[in-house]
């Protein structure tokens, strides 16, 4: 490439790590009967959000070799991008509405970026300027035609920037192989739903791996070479046991506006399994526990193959 793009690269993808980070921090937009307030609260996030996609997308449009057109829009912004880089995406945003069902109005990314950037797009008048109302509000409030209102999904617009991150990382990490390198072998996007599944297994095994180094339990497995992964299977067993009988709980933790009361007696593991699952991402695993608790979801179950002190493979 004629220009290293690599520090533009880093500069984004540090951005959206601090918004992640700090979004998931803050307990995000609580709801409130006052649309004012909670515009207010979203203002906090979506210019900052909107101005990290947009070089991001600026960013992927010049290393396709095109000059970006000058422009706030994300919508034309996307048109723009690489048939190679939309396919992770697209993919990304899907796996977004795979979990939030109220994102159904807006079935495919280019449709949630126009709603972000115009509102619905009209024939007789001028688009509206998403960005600019976004970043005006507090001074001029919203238009008070609805269709003229930009509309937003901070956990969208965030899931957007993992996947604009994603694919920047994926250049600059193989930067020395780049004279080998092809549009189609950038690694998959991980999706949000197999995301969460990976981090609460991940919880879940270093539950049971803590189990398992109890003397009496690898004292046994000494002189018998399954008890290992009899008590391993066990332990996680339990601990999913725990998450699917307590699940109104882990609801009630990961909620921004309540304080979990006393009248919860739960395990010490399964608080560990909150805390976690809040640390990760808060507000989008309290969604997973809603869905769960609905039946639209069901964690895996996971049986382990393992030797002593190891684990193997796994199958669901």
């Amino acid at each position: 490439m004629p220009k290293d793009y690599s520090p533009a690269a880093y500069r984004i993808g540090d951005a959206l790590n601090l918004l992640e980070e700090a979004y998931n921090r803050s307990g995000g937009v609580v709801p409130d009967l006052a649309p004012d307030y909670e515009a207010v609260q979203q203002w906090l996030w979506v210019p900052s959000l909107y101005s990290a996609i947009e070089q991001g997308l600026k960013w992927l449009v010049r290393y396709g070799g095109k000059k970006p057109d000058r422009t706030h829009r994300l919508s034309d912004l996307y048109d723009e991008v690489s048939c190679d880089y939309k396919r992770h995406l697209d993919g990304a945003y899907m796996g977004y509405i795979e979990l939030h069902e109220g994102m159904s109005g807006c079935p495919t990314l280019g449709l949630f970026l126009d709603r972000l950037d115009v509102g619905v797009r009209s024939e007789t008048e001028q688009d509206q300027d998403g960005y600019t109302t976004w970043r005006y509000l507090l001074l001029e409030g919203f238009p008070r035609t609805k269709d003229k209102q930009p509309r937003v999904s901070i956990g969208a617009m965030l899931e957007i920037g993992r996947a604009i991150r994603h694919i920047l990382f994926q250049f600059i990490l193989s930067a020395g192989e780049r004279a080998k390198w092809q549009p189609g072998q950038i690694a998959p996007f991980q999706t949000l739903i197999p995301r969460l599944h990976e981090a609460l297994n991940c919880r879940m095994r270093e539950i049971a791996d803590r189990y398992c180094q109890r003397p009496e339990i690898e004292e046994a497995a000494k002189r018998d070479s399954e008890a290992w992964r009899h008590h391993f299977q066990e332990s996680y067993s339990a601990t999913l046991f725990l998450i699917n009988r307590d699940i109104a709980f882990l609801i009630e933790f990961l909620l921004p506006s309540i304080e979990v009361g006393e009248r919860w007696e739960v395990p010490e593991d399964l608080k560990r399994i909150c805390e976690a699952m809040r640390d990760f991402d808060r507000e989008n695993f309290l969604q997973y526990c809603v869905m769960v608790k609905k039946g639209r979801l069901t964690i895996p179950s996971v049986q382990f193959d393992v030797g002593i002190g190891t684990i193997g493979r796994e199958s669901p």
